[in-house]
């Protein structure tokens, strides 16, 4: 499975690699983050894992991965393109999924 990593810190990947959206060729522009990384310290808000898909320009496409993982590393990099590039229905926008998570 071929990337290019961008950047990465513990909590944070960006990547991109090839793949299909509405059935054209793309190349996926990544950002990948843990739920706890984006949410405000000490604050009540909760989070669900998430999907966000918008358009760069006709080739690039970019999309935020929210997930609910300790870290962000290799195996969580390589699961998330598989999960993008075999969901068939990808569509543009915000697509939240899965339970509330609420961090202190």
């Amino acid at each position: 499975m071929d990337y290019s990593l961008i950047s990465t810190t513990p909590f944070f990947a960006h990547i991109q690699f090839s793949g299909r959206f509405n059935n054209s060729e793309v190349t996926w522009n990544a950002k990948i983050q843990t739920l706890k990384s984006i949410t405000p310290k000490k604050s009540n808000i909760g989070l669900r894992q998430f999907i966000n898909i918008s358009t760069n320009n006709s080739n690039l496409m970019d999309i935020s991965i929210g997930l609910n993982v300790k870290f962000i590393s290799k195996p969580e990099i390589l699961k998330t393109i598989i999960m993008i590039t075999n969901y068939k229905n990808l569509k543009m926008g915000l697509h939240e999924y899965g339970e509330l998570y609420f961090f202190t």
